[in-house]
Formats: structure tokens, C-alpha cells, sequence
């Protein structure tokens, strides 16, 4: 299985990310720290742990899925 290249923490009930890894899939698709991940796949984010999570942005490699972002600025996109 491969990731996504995120290092994420659970803030205030949000799943934040701290630090998209160098070269990896997320930093190219222009994810930033301090993006907050609502959705996975358009499945909600809301109440799940960063274990959970984690889980869900992993998969096979070269296996695509869209992973919806919301931060400072115009409302959520996806990556």
C-alpha cells in the first residue's frame, strides 16, 4: 500500500495537517500545512480519528482518490 504524504493531527475535532512530506503525492497536489481534510473519497471527515483517517488515505500505489481541503480563503476544494 502506498499514502498519500501527509502528516495529520485531530485539533478541535478537525483533522488538520501538519506537513505534507517532501516529494510526495499530497505536497504535488498542492496541499499545505494547516489545510483541514473534511472529506475522503466525498465521505465526511466529522468524528473520525486520525487513525481512521490515516486509514482511509492509504491504498494501493498509483491508486488515485480526492481528498477534500478547506483553509484560509475561498471555500473547500479538492486535491
Amino acid at each position: 500500500y502506498s499514502g498519500v504524504g501527509l502528516e495529520i493531527t485531530s485539533e478541535n475535532g478537525l483533522i488538520r495537517v501538519i506537513t505534507p512530506m517532501d516529494g510526495g503525492p499530497a505536497l504535488r497536489a498542492g496541499v499545505e500545512a494547516g489545510d483541514v481534510i473534511t472529506a475522503i473519497n466525498g465521505q465526511s471527515t466529522a468524528g473520525l480519528t486520525v487513525a481512521e483517517v490515516s486509514e482511509q488515505l492509504r491504498g494501493a500505489a498509483g491508486e488515485s482518490g480526492v481528498v477534500t481541503l478547506l483553509r484560509d480563503g475561498p471555500g473547500p476544494r479538492d486535491g
